[in-house]
């Protein structure tokens, strides 16, 4: 809690009657004071003392300045002599405590305000400064009736108002806290401070548009303002607005780069959009500030499994149990990690025992859904569904509850209960989270006009040759997973996840001209610049292999674009039923980047743009592409795991047919299927949804499904 009380005014009292000479030099020094000049003050103090060594005012007002000069010492030796003089002035005690409050000595600054007030029961600043050394005591309640009593001597005292505010919303009394921060806004309206009080309580109570509003009112007349800049990061973070979060925080960050919660921001919003590593960097600055914080070393465990460094992620998080037994968040990334190494079994008891800790703890109810080769218990069923209708949840909890609900109720055979789940959770992240699908397609649009067979064959070359990178694109929910663990299991090959390096590159060359608009002026030595850069990342995931999968399945709105950087990758086009595919991903909580999940006629229209720019590359693309159709290879996963291998260029190797069973962790919505053998489950599974999807049919089919092309295994989709 910030303390904002300056030292009180004496309303003209003095001590013992000083001589003429030594007044004029104490109103000289006063005048000095006010205007600035410390030094010029100091001086006057100084010949002041000396002409009256045991005068009070003297000696209080170079306590006071040796105080801000940071001569505490020295600050206490002046004080000494005045209250050996005068004991009973309260002002000296009340200076004393301020000293002792400064030099991180609560409990003796309590003393001196008692010692003060004792003298004069009528010091609200004694009493709002004795509040804060007792609140830094943990003495909450007493410092809430030190503050109260001073409000009440001053109750035109904004300030006043907004230090009681201050402590009230630290003790979670929201309301009362929300009353005097409105107050002082009545007192003085121009008051920052409270202004950005009043935004951060909008905050606090999850009421976020507003805070956004707010904080953006204060950022227009204080653009560089820390607190603001870094609650407007926090209101976005909340929202779901990820992209506007880290923008906003990395701003803060840049005028102080060392604050604890800050940076857990954004390391949280590396985790959001996907930015594993920068995530794990913002995560280990954390620790290394704090290497006692729990916090930041479960949050640094959590970014390193996501970044497949399981060992290391394992060792944090044990360690966060060992030194915090009763840890929630750190029982539930632990039970996290070891789904996503295949332990299913051995993740239930940290995931049940998060819940025990916390119960309103969502990502636990989430990770035992997800683990579809045990039910969820009653017991647990009943918390969530108890949980969900809770009026203060948070949306983004209450959204992933319903999707939670939803898959249990679906592996149930229950399928109306699980669509009203489903339904709830995309309705909410749909909101917060909204997608422009107009805007989309005239991206694919522009691609279209931009990537032509004329700019291929007058394109520069980038130079590169290499064969390393093997892409797996199509839309989400299409067997992208599962093409890239057939492929992973070679033993010349790896799966290096969903990249977020193409788009990144992409979005690098954002400048006079939007991409993909600017690809047309990009030279040879730029884009052998950005392959080279790719391949960096690809073979930092992945040393020593042959071929590497990324399997971002947008990437498919990029091919024209990583066909002129690497002009030697290969692709595998993922293909599914497009029913099953749009139900897929609607059953889904996708994070960022598949924010067109959330509704089902945006899901629709999605997919006719993606086969739109599916068949334009289908005409023009220089690259080798395999169309792989999901069902073809559920149906014969031998014949078509060898047609893919030999695709991307390697001798067969029978654990391809075994893939399932490799100890490669995973970071998909698929989590339990990969793990799995080939199944037939998922095939037709959207008629279990039948009569809940006549609209989705009708878009589709309102646009038109291309015909399933005939893949061939080099030159151009057939």
């Amino acid at each position: 809690m910030a303390n904002r009380r300056k030292t009180p005014d004496r309303n003209g009292e003095s001590g013992p009657a000083a001589p003429d000479s030594v007044s004029s030099m104490l109103i000289q020094a006063q005048h000095h004071l006010q205007s600035g000049r410390l030094d010029d003050a100091e001086t006057v103090l100084r010949r002041a003392l000396s002409a009256a060594p045991r005068n009070v005012d003297a000696l209080m007002n170079c306590a006071i300045l040796a105080h801000q000069r940071g001569r505490s010492a020295e600050a206490r030796g002046h004080l000494s002599v005045a209250l050996d003089v005068d004991n009973g002035n309260p002002f000296l005690h009340h200076i004393m405590g301020e000293i002792e409050a400064a030099d991180g000595n609560p409990a003796a600054a309590v003393a001196s305000f008692d010692r003060a007030l004792t003298r004069d029961a009528n010091l609200p600043d004694s009493l709002f400064s004795r509040g804060n050394a007792l609140a830094e005591l943990g003495r909450r309640d007493d410092a809430i009736e030190s503050f109260r009593q001073a409000v009440a001597l001053a109750p035109r005292d904004a300030e006043a108002h907004l230090n009681l505010a201050d402590l009230l919303s630290e003790m979670d009394q929201g309301e009362a806290a929300l009353h005097h921060i409105e107050t002082a806004l009545t007192l003085q309206p121009d008051f920052l401070a409270a202004q950005v009080a009043l935004a951060a309580h909008h905050l606090g109570s999850g009421a976020h548009p507003i805070a956004i509003e707010a904080y953006d009112a204060i950022l227009a007349r204080h653009p560089d303002l820390f607190e603001a800049l870094l609650g407007r990061g926090r209101a976005a973070l909340r929202s779901g607005k990820f992209e506007e979060a880290k923008q906003f925080l990395a701003a803060a960050h840049a005028q102080r780069p060392a604050v604890m919660p800050l940076l857990l921001d954004l390391g949280e919003v590396g985790l959001r959009l996907g930015h594993f590593d920068e995530a794990r960097r913002r995560f280990e600055d954390a620790h290394r500030l704090d290497p006692e914080s729990i916090i930041a070393r479960v949050r640094l465990g959590a970014a390193l499994r996501e970044c497949d460094r399981l060992p290391e992620a394992k060792a944090h998080l044990e360690e966060a149990l060992r030194r915090e037994p009763d840890n929630a968040e750190a029982h539930c990334q632990m039970g996290v990690m070891l789904q996503r190494s295949g332990e299913f079994a051995a993740a239930v008891p940290y995931l049940g025992r998060a819940i025990e800790i916390d119960p309103r703890q969502t990502g636990p109810y989430s990770a035992l859904a997800a683990d579809r080769g045990r039910p969820v218990s009653d017991e647990v069923r009943e918390r969530m569904q108890a949980l969900v209708g809770e009026e203060d949840l948070r949306r983004d909890d209450r959204a992933e509850l319903h999707f939670a609900l939803g898959h249990i109720h679906d592996g149930a055979g229950d399928y109306d209960a699980a669509f009203a789940h489903f339904r709830a959770g995309n309705a909410i992240r749909d909101r917060d989270v909204p997608f422009d699908i107009a805007l989309f397609g005239r991206f694919i649009d522009a691609t279209c006009d931009v990537f032509t067979s004329a700019l291929f064959d007058a394109a520069p070359s980038s130079g590169i040759d290499s064969e390393l990178p093997v892409f797996v694109v199509g839309m989400p929910r299409s067997g992208t997973t599962l093409v890239e663990q057939i492929v992973a299991a070679h033993a010349d090959a790896a799966g290096a996840g969903e990249l977020s390096t193409i788009g990144e590159i992409a979005g690098g060359f954002e400048g006079a001209k939007p991409y993909p608009l600017s690809v047309a002026d990009l030279d040879g030595e730029t884009l052998a610049s950005a392959g080279a850069r790719y391949l960096d990342v690809l073979g930092s995931a992945a040393p020593g292999k042959r071929r590497v999968v990324d399997k971002m399945p947008n990437n498919f709105t990029h091919l024209g674009l990583i066909a002129l950087m690497l002009p030697r990758a290969r692709v595998v086009h993922c293909r599914r039923d497009p029913m099953d595919t749009a139900l897929s991903c609607y059953l889904h909580n996708f994070g960022v980047g598949v924010r067109f999940s959330y509704d089902l006629e945006k899901i629709a229209t999605y997919y006719r743009h993606y086969e739109r720019v599916m068949a334009h590359w289908r005409k023009v693309l220089p690259l080798p592409v395999l169309d792989l159709q999901y069902e073809d290879l559920v149906a014969d996963p031998e014949a078509q795991s060898r047609r893919l291998i030999e695709f991307v260029g390697l001798p067969w190797d029978d654990a391809c047919l075994d893939f399932h069973s490799g100890g490669r962790p995973v970071k998909t919505a698929s989590l339990w299927q990969v793990r799995q053998p080939v199944y037939r489950s998922s095939i037709g599974r959207w008629r279990n949804y039948e009569k809940h999807l006549a609209q989705l049919r009708h878009a589709l089919d309102d646009g038109g499904t291309p015909d399933r092309p005939a893949a061939t295994p080099t030159g151009s989709v057939a």
